[in-house]
């Protein structure tokens, strides 16, 4: 992990450098959703498309986009479209977490999950964080409240 900064964070490098981290803690996967979720217009969606292209590590696009889609999913807005239209898929489904990978059942549920999944195009965290956000009464995508004018 880098060391911390005494300057603004690039939220762009701040998120890529984030989904590097997800496969190890799971839980960071949920927490970065919500975040995009809550404060996407944060992000420079172009900035991030074109970092997002010169990543090498197929895992690393792979959970980018996976990120990406179910914060594009669960806030209604398409923010994140062209950056996750750049991200690609793993060749061959597997568990995003490590922890799901060394244990045969978990590996085996994983694995059909990412099968549907954008690692394969659905993760089972998304309906947690859908009732989660419902909960605490903040649903992104003004446009489905206002007609498309924004914040109201």
């Amino acid at each position: 992990m880098p060391p911390p900064t005494r300057k603004t964070p690039d939220i762009e490098t701040l998120l890529i450098d984030t989904t590097s981290c997800i496969p190890d803690f799971a839980r960071l996967y949920s927490m970065t959703v919500a975040w995009l979720v809550r404060y996407y217009r944060l992000v420079c969606r172009h900035r991030l498309a074109a970092q997002a292209t010169q990543l090498d590590d197929p895992l690393r696009s792979a959970t980018l986009g996976c990120v990406l889609a179910s914060a594009r999913q669960l806030s209604g807005v398409a923010h994140f479209n062209l950056a996750v239209k750049v991200c690609h898929p793993l060749s061959r489904p597997q568990p995003l977490f490590k922890a799901y990978q060394h244990d045969s059942a978990m590996a085996g549920l994983a694995g059909r999950q990412a099968a549907r999944s954008m690692l394969g195009r659905r993760n089972t965290a998304i309906g947690y964080l859908r009732t989660k956000i419902r909960r605490s009464g903040h649903v992104g995508g003004n446009k489905r409240r206002t007609g498309g004018r924004g914040p109201a």
